[in-house]
């Protein structure tokens, strides 16, 4: 898969105990979605993303890791634009794609958590986002060690709740 984007200005957070906290704590490991090179279009503009997803999805079948970095990037996009509504299943879709292609304790499943952790904690929805978060900072402390920015911003959120 290609490499996330660095993190860009990341928009308020829009309700929920903690969601700004974990918007805050997180922003600077949170990718911000890019439009695929090839498409020329407004940078919120999601048709690059769902053509993207489309070719990948024809060309390489619907469970091939490329293809989950594309929900990744569109859901990103969606979530940034406030339509949780739609980037909540291409988050799910993504890590269902990931743990299948690489393992439960993968970097990019611990990746794509965080994000889905994000949305829900941004929802107000402690209970489904801290398993989540909780379950990429196992991940990523064994990946990164206990001292990495990306598992010390975890656990900042996490001990902010």
């Amino acid at each position: 898969p290609q490499q996330r984007s660095a993190p860009k200005a990341a928009p308020a957070a829009k309700a929920g105990r903690g969601g700004a906290q974990a918007k805050a704590a997180l922003a600077r490991g949170t990718p911000q979605a890019e439009p695929p090179p090839e498409e020329a279009a407004a940078p919120d503009d999601p048709r690059p993303f769902e053509a993207e997803l489309r070719k990948r999805e024809s060309a390489l079948g619907p469970h091939h890791p490329d293809v989950a970095e594309s929900c990744g990037n569109l859901a990103i996009l969606y979530n940034q634009k406030g339509q949780t509504d739609k980037a909540l299943p291409l988050y799910q879709r993504a890590l269902a794609i990931y743990e299948k292609h690489y393992g439960p304790d993968h970097p990019e499943v611990a990746h794509t958590l965080t994000d889905l952790a994000v949305l829900h904690l941004e929802q107000g929805r402690d209970g489904v986002g801290r398993p989540l978060l909780e379950r990429a900072l196992i991940i990523q402390e064994k990946a990164l060690g206990p001292n990495h920015p990306d598992v010390m911003a975890i656990k900042d959120v996490l001990n902010s709740e």
